[in-house]
């Protein structure tokens, strides 16, 4: 994988599944990575990703109250890797637990 990144942006209107359908055709074509934002959510097609997990992914972050949103449409571990380092962060610290 390249460790270079372009910025992309598409047009209003455009539907989460063409956007992740088009950016992910494009890192596939120029070996980068290309890095859009969507109502919000910063999304990240890396070549090889899957189109259908980055706009399901997108859209399922589009909804939640998380404060980082990144959508990958990578492996499945990644996109897991991302939700349970979310949880993490919404525990109390362990001062806070109590002892």
């Amino acid at each position: 994988m390249s460790h270079i990144r372009i910025t992309a942006d598409f047009l209003p209107g455009t539907d989460v599944h063409v956007a992740a359908l088009e950016a992910i055709a494009l890192a596939d074509r120029i070996a980068v990575t290309i890095e859009y934002n969507f109502n919000g959510v910063t999304c990240l097609a890396v070549p090889g990703d899957d189109a259908g997990l980055l706009a399901e992914h997108c859209m399922k972050i589009m909804g939640s109250n998380l404060i980082i949103k990144i959508a990958r449409g990578g492996p499945k571990d990644a996109v897991i890797r991302h939700e349970i380092a979310e949880r993490l962060r919404s525990l109390p610290k362990f001062e806070e637990r109590g002892r």
